[in-house]
């Protein structure tokens, strides 16, 4: 399979580490959760919306961490932030929860700024839309 060519493992020890490389195709993405479940891996670190939501489509009994920018609610990936529930949980810094007190930290931090930039993956979208517009 053409994937394959971006599998590597480490093995660290006591863990052995077993790397699945999308290259920007989120497309292969399925293919290459449904491999680590095949593979029966204990957990999955997913990066990325993306990559949770093809690991919670390949299976609902391994354990799957993420990280995102997103919302993991609006996203699908977890039923409520404060009861995730499933096999899916992780770490999400651009939450609307959050937003009003992240700004407020950063006047407090750099009272003189009048202008802030957001940077962002082109096929993220706004990862929050208020801050966005102004309105958190």
């Amino acid at each position: 399979m053409p994937w394959r060519s971006s599998t590597t493992w480490h093995d660290l020890g006591n863990v052995v580490l077993n790397f699945r490389w999308a290259d920007g195709q989120f497309g292969r993405l399925p293919v290459l959760a449904t491999d680590l479940v095949q593979e029966k891996v204990t957990v999955i670190f997913a990066g990325g919306p993306p990559a949770a939501i093809a690991a919670k489509e390949a299976t609902s009994s391994i354990p799957i961490v993420f990280t995102s920018g997103d919302d993991p609610v609006r996203s699908g990936l977890v039923a409520s932030l404060s009861r995730p529930g499933g096999n899916v949980t992780g770490v999400s810094i651009l939450l609307r929860e959050t937003q009003a007190k992240r700004l407020e930290l950063l006047r407090e931090l750099i009272p003189s700024a009048s202008m802030v930039g957001l940077l962002t993956h082109p096929r993220a979208g706004v990862p929050c839309p208020d801050l966005a517009t102004g309105r958190a």
